[in-house]
């Protein structure tokens, strides 16, 4: 019995150290979610005497993947109404001259049209959020991201998300990461459902 204690302890262990290295490998790869799973199934696998293989298993996963996982690709979302436009202070205007704005082509706010800040644009269900999703929007955080101004360009940057934020084609952008912009970029707040599109006119 002292043995089988000592087993499971020292194999829990070893499956934390692997698991740990396998979500490195998949955080690398900016796959926040399989990286997460591959450090919990790896410390299960501890002490099973396998934490190694599971690892090894999840880094291949994660360098042959082009997308993460847990999120719905992005396709076939549902046209909206006609535009519904929404004054958000300080209008973002490009280098060109356009006036760049935040249209929601999918999810609650389907339809509706905010002029991009030439500050910060935020969104998430905290009613203080220039773009406010309604409580209770499947996989929108209170503080889910914002859009802000970096050398005359708007970035969008995620706010340490529970679901994360995706940029075109399904690709998650890191916490805090800033990444810019160009008009006609689409983003989207946990899935597909609730999806943007960055226009200028």
């Amino acid at each position: 019995m002292e043995y089988l204690f000592i087993w499971v302890i020292v194999g829990l262990g070893v499956g934390a150290v692997a698991g740990i290295v396998a979500r490195a490998v998949c955080r690398s790869r900016r796959m926040y979610q399989l990286g997460e799973r591959a450090f919990w199934v790896s410390l299960v696998c501890g002490p099973l005497g396998f934490s190694a293989v599971t690892a090894l298993v999840f880094s291949i996963v994660a360098f042959t993947r082009d997308r993460d996982v847990g999120f719905t690709p992005a396709v076939g979302y549902v046209s909206c109404a006609a535009p519904v436009y929404r004054s958000v202070p300080t209008v973002g205007v490009s280098p060109a001259g356009g006036v760049m704005r935040i249209q929601c082509v999918a999810g609650p706010l389907c339809g509706q049209v905010y002029s991009l800040s030439r500050g910060v644009t935020t969104f998430g269900t905290d009613p203080r959020n220039s773009v406010h999703l309604p409580e209770g929007t499947p996989g929108v955080s209170r503080r889910h991201c914002c859009i802000r101004w970096q050398n005359s360009a708007p970035h969008l940057v995620d706010l340490n998300s529970s679901y994360g934020t995706y940029t075109n084609g399904g690709v998650r952008i890191p916490p805090q990461y800033p990444t810019e912009l160009q008009p006609g970029s689409t983003f989207y707040l946990g899935s597909v459902n609730c999806l943007f599109r960055l226009t200028m006119d």
